[in-house]
């Protein structure tokens, strides 16, 4: 009797460790999002880190941006940007910037569909994604870190566009301003304290990001031009402006961990923020 019970007693435990061994690896299973081989190595994305595995090696990059198309991985001990196929095929690298010599890096094969939908929940449009990577190319040509696509600082954007383009401000109020048409805190935004305040404080109000955020705009006045283009050579020759992008001067004690990007026919916005958005990184708009 007691044999009977001992054996069933093992065979309890023994269910419980199989069980328990394949929880484990469904959870970690679902952790992994995307996955590329490579000859002689694994590209994989776990809980928002990319790792580069190769027999004796293992490399950490981080993701800076995507769309349907790509996504930019980074090496901050190299400073190298990459450009990964998002649907498998040839991957480029490059460190310089303004010459689109990118290099030939890895011919991946994709392996793992990524079933996080959330990535493509808010969406950016052709000209804002490559605003996104000229900003990239930008900051790794001075060594700096890329500052990643924010939803949260995208959506303050593009309710902001959406804004000045429906409800345009008075002739001495500037483009930061806010009209009284929407759920937040109105402000014509001036060289004043006060009205600044009502800038930085836009992002806690509007979509909940903790720390105060800085706007960038640019407005054009002619047609059938690349805004993401045009914004960042006005941006790079507006001192005060580079200054901000490239954190120099009186900006180099901030670190941008992230920025919100909006484009329409005529504005360009750029929102920067020192809080690292937990929020899923945009995708490209169908």
């Amino acid at each position: 009797m007691l044999l009977k019970i001992y054996l069933n007693h093992n065979k309890l435990i023994k269910l419980y460790f199989i069980f328990f061994v394949l929880l484990s690896f469904s959870i970690l299973s679902d952790e992994i999002t995307d996955s590329y081989s490579f000859p002689g190595g694994k590209l994989i994305r776990t809980n928002g880190i990319w790792e580069e595995i190769k027999a004796n090696s293992t490399i950490i990059l981080n993701e800076s941006g995507r769309d349907r198309d790509w996504i930019l991985l980074f090496d901050s001990n190299k400073k190298i940007l990459y450009n990964l196929p998002s649907k498998g095929g040839q991957a480029y690298w490059t460190n310089e910037f303004g010459k689109n010599k990118w290099k030939p890096w890895l011919l991946v094969k994709r392996e793992i569909n990524s079933k996080d939908e959330s990535l493509l929940t808010l969406c950016i449009n052709s000209e804002e994604s490559k605003l996104v990577r000229l900003i990239t190319q930008y900051r790794i040509s001075l060594n700096l870190t890329p500052i990643q696509l924010s939803s949260s600082l995208t959506t303050l954007a593009k309710t902001h566009l959406k804004d000045l383009e429906e409800n345009p401000p008075t002739i001495e109020c500037s483009p930061h301003s806010w009209s009284k048409k929407g759920n937040w805190t109105p402000c014509c935004y001036t060289d004043n304290l006060v009205s600044r305040e009502c800038m930085y404080y836009k992002a806690k109000e509007i979509v909940d990001y903790k720390e105060n955020s800085f706007e960038i705009f640019y407005f054009e006045h002619e047609d059938n031009v690349s805004l993401a283009d045009k914004s960042l050579k006005s941006w790079k020759l507006n001192n005060e402006i580079n200054y901000m992008i490239t954190n120099q001067f009186s900006w180099k004690n901030l670190s941008w961990k992230s920025m919100g990007i909006a484009i329409s026919k005529r504005y360009s916005i750029l929102w920067l923020g020192t809080e690292k958005d937990t929020k899923d990184i945009p995708g490209l708009c169908n």
